[in-house]
């Protein structure tokens, strides 16, 4: 990724620049991955920050955010534009939209709604998001390429770029298989994981 890259051209917000990002980072502290900004009752953005924040993850949000926002139907499914993203001493900040809302384990918790209507709504968002289209020549992870994010991994990240499904699977098995003659030694595991062969 550039060292600073603009996603949303020709915004009017008011936002903070790299300097001042980074500052209130430091001051939010990085036991937390992100804030609104400002940090009031009307925030107009929200930022992210840290070692968990990829390219890739970067990436595909904006390629989805414009797949829904060039859509003619609405969907309940809302994914933020980002206006800006950036390294800066090998951490990655992001600066998106704001979506005022509630998250899902929010609303698991509130005992006053139905927990049958909250899954419904997050099985209707999965179904929206299965709809969005593979860019062409893409591999199995991130648009754009890079290494698969998910906490199946050794420090949640693939050992290696799969080129496809088949390869993800054979890798899984061949873990697998030599799991079952390993059982005692589960450490070892971890390491086959994060190096394949």
């Amino acid at each position: 990724m550039a060292a600073d890259a603009e996603y949303a051209e020709g915004t009017t917000l008011e936002l903070p620049n790299t300097k001042e990002i980074v500052a209130l980072c430091h001051q939010n502290g990085f036991k937390s991955n992100g804030f609104t900004y400002p940090p009031n009752s009307s925030p107009i953005a929200y930022i992210k920050y840290g070692g968990m924040v990829s390219e890739g993850e970067i990436q595909t949000q904006n390629y989805v955010h414009k797949v829904f926002d060039q859509r003619d139907t609405a969907s309940s499914v809302k994914v933020p534009k980002i206006y800006r993203a950036f390294e800066f001493e090998g951490q990655m900040y992001v600066v998106m939209e704001y979506i005022q809302g509630r998250t899902a384990g929010s609303l698991l918790r509130d005992s006053a709604i139905d927990k049958n209507w909250i899954y419904d709504q997050i099985a209707q968002a999965f179904a929206h998001l299965l709809l969005v289209p593979v860019p062409q020549n893409s591999r199995l992870g991130p648009v754009g390429g890079g290494y698969i994010h998910h906490c199946f991994f050794k420090d949640g990240v693939a050992p290696i770029e799969y080129e496809s499904v088949e390869d993800l699977q054979s890798h899984i098995n061949k873990v697998g298989s030599l799991a079952q003659h390993l059982s005692s030694f589960s450490p070892l595991l971890l390491v086959i994981l994060r190096y394949p062969y």
